[in-house]
């Protein structure tokens, strides 16, 4: 995840948006989780973490919301409603396709 991702997450975090990250891997969504943890604690520190295996989150006092999850994991998400969702882009030749159920995808 590059640090404009990073800092557009905190900045929607602070602003009281209920955001999902979705990475390809489960890695790959704690890693996203520490750069944005990283940032936040620079700019204000307000923030609560959570890092327990599959509840990973960070929480702000403005009621902003980051779930991470894995693009491979069926039911992460399951029963939350979410402002902003982010798939981020690979870089790899092969697209990401992650396995959301489909009535995830609701408009």
């Amino acid at each position: 995840m590059n640090r404009y991702i990073a800092q557009g997450l905190a900045a929607d975090l602070v602003g009281g948006k209920r955001i999902l990250f979705v990475g390809e891997l489960q890695a790959d969504a704690r890693e996203a989780l520490k750069q944005t943890d990283v940032l936040l604690i620079k700019a204000d520190g307000r923030h609560r973490t959570v890092r327990a295996n599959g509840e990973e989150r960070i929480e702000h006092p403005s009621g902003g919301l980051i779930r991470f999850i894995s693009g491979r994991s069926q039911s992460a998400a399951r029963g939350f409603s979410f402002d902003i969702v982010v798939l981020p882009s690979h870089s790899d030749s092969e697209p990401y396709r992650p396995t959301l159920p489909s009535e995830w995808i609701r408009v």
